[in-house]
Parts: structure tokens; C-alpha cells; sequence
């Protein structure tokens, strides 16, 4: 009788520490998946801030200051419709300078670069890094004037995937056929 309460007593232990290891990892599992959500939520919020102010003070078509004609376009790369670059010129102080917005998959990042008249980076910040799978920016105004558009990417972990679709309207819409905002540049 007694070697068969040893292993009965052995297998009550085995099933108690197994127990026991599953609540651990479950709980490591949970704390993780709960960090990657905020990790998430705090990259989805800063990327869609800094893009909301930038989309607010865009310059969707040609405009005139006091300087002279300022040809603003307005670029999607490779086209308007999931896009995972976007150029546009936005006001800053004053002044107006190029704003470019770039998603690089192989480091899971989007790079928002500030550029000068002469093309060269006066700006970089990075959004996401190696958490944003997938970026794209379409131009979803009915006129396709870049009056809205619309932001879509998904971020993922190793154990959560977060998809994000956001809409943004333009500050300045586009003035119509045949007129133009006029500015006055110090």
C-alpha cells in the first residue's frame, strides 16, 4: 500500500505544479497581450494626431501670396487609392513648407519627413516602429480633390492585431473652378 500513495501522492504534486505553470504563463500571456494593446492605442493616437494637423493645415490646390503662384499638389505614391506614401504642402509658421508622409515595411514604420523648397529633409519623425504591418492613405472626397482622406493600417504583435481606419477633412478646401485662396507670406 504504500508505494501506490507515493505515486498517487507524486501524480497529485505533478498536477498541482502543472496547474500551477499554466496560471503563470497565462498570466505572462495576459500581461503581454494587454502591453501590446497599449503599445497599439499609443501609436494609433499619436500617428492619427500629428496626421490631423498636418491634413487640417494642407494645401489642396494651387494658391497665390504675396511672394508669388505656389503650385500645391497634392501626391499619392503609387496612386489615390492605397497609397503608402503622401506629399502634400501645408502651412507652418508663416510659411509653406512640404509634408511627406512614408510607410517603410521592412521596418514597420511610418516616417513623416518635413521638406524644404530645395527638397532637402528639414524634419523626421518615425511613428510604429515594428509594430505597423500595413499603411495605406486614399482619397475618398467624391470630387478626388484630397478634401478627405482616408487612413487605414493595421498593427501587429505577437499576440494582438489592431486595425485602424480613420477619416481626416482638409482645413482649406479646394476654392472651386476658376478661383484661388489668395495668402500673405511675411
Amino acid at each position: 500500500m504504500g508505494l501506490l500513495e507515493a505515486m498517487i501522492a507524486v501524480l497529485i504534486m505533478a498536477l498541482v505544479l502543472y496547474v500551477v505553470q499554466q496560471i503563470m504563463s497565462s498570466g505572462r500571456r495576459g500581461t503581454l497581450h494587454g502591453q501590446e494593446a497599449a503599445d497599439h492605442h499609443l501609436a494609433e493616437v499619436v500617428l492619427a494626431r500629428v496626421f490631423e494637423q498636418d491634413v487640417k493645415s494642407m494645401i489642396p490646390c494651387p494658391i497665390r501670396t504675396v511672394r508669388g503662384p505656389v503650385p500645391a499638389t497634392v501626391r499619392f505614391d503609387p496612386h489615390r487609392i492605397a497609397a503608402t506614401a503622401l506629399q502634400f504642402p501645408r502651412f507652418v509658421a508663416g510659411e509653406v513648407i512640404q509634408v511627406q508622409y512614408v510607410f517603410d515595411p521592412a521596418r514597420r514604420e511610418v516616417r513623416r519627413l518635413e521638406l524644404a523648397a530645395d527638397g532637402r529633409i528639414t524634419r523626421a519623425e518615425r511613428f510604429g516602429t515594428g509594430l505597423i504591418a500595413r499603411f495605406t492613405i486614399e482619397d475618398c472626397s467624391p470630387a478626388m480633390d484630397a478634401s478627405l482622406l482616408w487612413l487605414s493600417m493595421t498593427l501587429q504583435g505577437k499576440l494582438r492585431t489592431t486595425r485602424v481606419d480613420k477619416v481626416f477633412a482638409c482645413g482649406f478646401p479646394p476654392p472651386g473652378p476658376g478661383r484661388a485662396w489668395v495668402f500673405d507670406q511675411p
